[in-house]
């Protein structure tokens, strides 16, 4: 069940005598509130001085420069914090009526994470559709730079000729998907080394190498004194001066989700006209991005053999793999090449893009665009269903490349459509499906989808998700919280036959907790989100709404400070800055942007020299030395962005907006879901006169219990919402002193 400790609910209630994100209202007293709190937010990260943000306008993967996940440097950015962006600005521009924010989110998307026909050279003149790709296989770390196999023919583009049909254009519209926006690798844009916004690569050599044994390399490698960093992925001497872009397909099906919510919100307030333009960008994404539904080289799904060549048709999955890649010379020399991705996980599943893009008028331009996405919706859902544990808890994926090299899988790997089952695509170290952030990755996606639409089918995968996540919630107090960390896999689901059969044999277990800020505010939109589905259209799960809805009060009332939302984490993983080699083949030898030698033996600080210029440095450096992590507060602009749209899903839910009133009018205004006017003495549980610890030690000895319930006391129930929980306690906090 989900706790809070009555005695740090006293503690915290007695520290809470500043709350975060108040108004005043005609009563002239402090009310919470849920808008409040998403517009102090979105003002914290739109402010100059908290770093959010680049001179060019583009958002930082975070403020704070020494963190190395997803990034090797915070100044960097990623397609998945782009698609964060925008929605952001859509539920921004929604509340104030004004679509120019969301228009010029877009405008700097497309300026600088879109690469324009200059930027991709030769590929219209010489990629070839029915040699969709070059071949090299994928292996362990160690095989890497792997040859180019001429001799292995990809299948046939079954796309390419319906695009061009379409758009008129041989080049692609896709989203790169890592930016250098500080230019501190110094590779530049196009070669000129000192450009900001850099277009960036990873090695990506296999799932076996580690963010920790990658290096980042330019994207256009137009060096003539070295040789290009892609020979450490591959051979050839086709490629002499190349250039590449990477999509990432979670990136592009949430910037096509925010489309959908601003061509909705806006024609709420007959302003579709205003944004037209860039929805039909989102849409044209959406086109290209079924690039991600094909095997990675257009092989038939079910091949176990490089040599065998598809139709292109045979080749469509129709899930979200992670997106696809493209490139060619940067001199022409006739040869170009596209393809997919082997990587197919359970995290990247996104139904409710493949709604916008099939039920709504955001319909694609290409002839088999809507059919293509109406197919991948039904698929993702039975994706889903397929990899549900007994739990509830959703395991990895599937593949069709077995070993990454298109082998024949063991006889026993359960099937799904052909592919088998995969237990950790993409990444071994750590496995790619352990993190609890990857169960809210798809789950908020299904969420939205099933608000929508009400499909049953998301309606029973989510039931046993949130019943699986419900126990594992623990709010002990204000900022106070513990959710689900990391899960260990057990066992592998059954062979898909169009049914869920509860997986007896597939487990999932939580072996770690966390006070994950972002996983926190995602797993606090699912949990409030669903809980409105059903009121919607099923039963209400009033638990539901009850755990979200305190998780997020204990997110915004307990972890805020003067530019968002952070806790404090130790980095332990930070040791291997200094203890893990970056793998370079003997033999091979260059110097990075930054003049590092890269060579055989490298460290990972020895390929960043920068990161020792870093603020953090000393910091790092010393904890190091003392065998302890460093301890940091980071600001995730994603982690920012889940809190606020979590605060704004709440707000239209209880008080949606309404087209704006006519400016002789009075606006009115909207308030959180506590009372729109709280009394001076409302918290006053004993009617003594005085809202004091006698009224907290009262409140706390029925937290919890809701009408009905033996021990419950109108007078704690002060929002009148029928339980006793943290609106209540909000209320007890902002009237600490006050008497009648």
């Amino acid at each position: 069940m989900f706790k809070i400790s009555k005695k740090i609910l006293c503690l915290s209630l007695s520290l809470a005598i500043s709350i975060p994100a108040v108004s005043t209202n005609a009563c002239g007293t402090a009310v919470y509130s849920y808008k409040n709190a998403f517009m102090d937010l979105y003002d914290k990260i739109k402010a100059p001085a908290s770093g959010y943000f680049s001179p060019e306008g583009i958002p930082y993967y975070s403020p704070e420069t020494f963190i190395i996940e997803d990034v090797d440097y915070g100044h960097e950015t990623t397609s998945t914090v782009l698609a964060n962006f925008l929605q952001l600005e859509a539920a921004n521009s929604y509340l104030k009526g004004d679509w120019s924010g969301y228009m010029k989110a877009w405008d700097i998307v497309e300026e600088y994470a879109i690469p324009k026909d200059s930027e991709q050279p030769g590929f219209a003149a010489d990629y070839d559709p029915n040699y969709s790709s070059i071949y090299y296989p994928d292996g362990n770390l160690l095989d890497y730079p792997q040859q180019i196999d001429l001799s292995v023919s990809a299948g046939t583009n079954p796309l390419a000729k319906d695009l061009y049909t379409a758009y008129g254009k041989r080049t692609l519209f896709g989203i790169h998907s890592l930016l250098d926006i500080d230019n501190w690798h110094r590779y530049g844009n196009m070669g000129d080394g000192k450009s900001r916004a850099s277009k960036i690569n990873i090695t990506g050599r296999g799932p076996g190498e580690t963010i920790w044994q990658r290096l980042m390399i330019p994207a256009w490698e137009s060096f003539t004194d070295k040789p290009p960093f892609s020979s450490l992925i591959y051979k050839t001497s086709i490629f002499p001066k190349p250039w590449a872009y990477t999509t990432s397909s979670s990136g592009d099906t949430n910037i096509i989700k925010s489309a959908y919510y601003a061509n909705k919100w806006a024609s709420i307030q007959n302003k579709s006209s205003d944004i037209n333009s860039y929805i039909s960008r989102a849409v044209k994404l959406g086109d290209y991005l079924r690039y991600s539904m094909l095997d990675k080289y257009m092989k038939p799904i079910g091949c176990s053999s490089v040599n065998v060549k598809s139709d292109g048709i045979s080749a469509f999955h129709y899930l979200i793999s992670s997106g696809y890649s493209w490139g060619s010379n940067i001199d022409p020399n006739g040869v170009a090449w596209l393809k997919g991705s082997h990587i197919i996980h359970q995290m990247n599943q996104n139904p409710m893009a493949a709604y916008a893009l099939t039920s709504t008028d955001m319909k694609p331009k290409s002839s088999g665009s809507s059919m293509d996405w109406q197919k991948s919706m039904d698929r993702q859902l039975e994706f889903l269903q397929w990899l549900q544990s007994a739990e509830g808890a959703i395991a990895s994926g599937c593949t069709n490349s077995w070993g990454y090299n298109y082998q024949t899988p063991p006889i026993d790997s359960p099937k799904f459509y052909n592919m088998a089952y995969d237990s950790s695509p993409g990444a071994f170290d750590p496995s790619s499906n352990s993190s609890f952030l990857s169960q809210c990755k798809s789950m908020a996606n299904l969420v939205e989808y099933y608000y929508e639409t009400g499909d049953a089918r998301a309606q029973d995968i989510l039931r046993r998700w949130v019943e699986w996540v419900k126990p594992n919630v623990k709010v002990a107090g204000i900022g106070e919280f513990e959710i689900p960390c990391d899960i260990a896999w057990e066992g592998q689901p059954d062979n898909w036959t169009g049914t869920y059969t509860g997986n007896p044999d597939l487990h999932a277990t939580i072996i770690s907790y966390s006070r994950d800020l972002e996983s926190a505010a995602m797993l606090s939109r699912i949990l409030l989100t669903y809980s409105f589905s059903t009121k919607k259209h099923s039963t209400y799960d009033l638990e539901a709404f009850d755990i979200g809805s305190q998780l997020l009060d204990s997110i915004i009332l307990g972890n805020q400070d003067e530019i968002g939302y952070t806790n404090e984490e130790q980095r332990g993983d930070y040791s291997r800055v200094f203890d893990t080699e970056v793998y370079i083949p003997k033999g091979w030898e260059s110097t990075s942007g930054q003049g590092a030698k890269l060579k055989n033996g490298c460290k990972y600080i020895d390929t960043r020299p920068a990161l020792r210029n870093d603020s953090n440095w000393t910091n790092v450096e010393s904890s190091y030395k003392a065998g302890v992590g460093p301890v940091f507060k980071y600001h995730r602009f994603s982690a920012q962005c889940e809190i606020a749209m979590a605060l704004f899903a709440t707000y239209i839910e209880k008080n949606d907006i309404i087209t704006p009133t006519p400016t002789n009018k009075p606006t009115p205004v909207y308030t959180s879901t506590l009372p729109t006017c709280i009394l001076p003495h409302s918290g006053d549980t004993n009617n003594d006169g005085v809202v004091n610890m006698a009224d907290v030690v009262i409140l706390a000895r029925c937290f919890n219990l809701t009408i009905g319930e033996e021990g419950f006391l109108p007078n704690c129930d002060i929002n009148n919402d029928g339980v006793v929980n943290m609106s209540d306690v909000v209320i007890v906090a902002m009237n600490f002193g006050r008497t009648k």
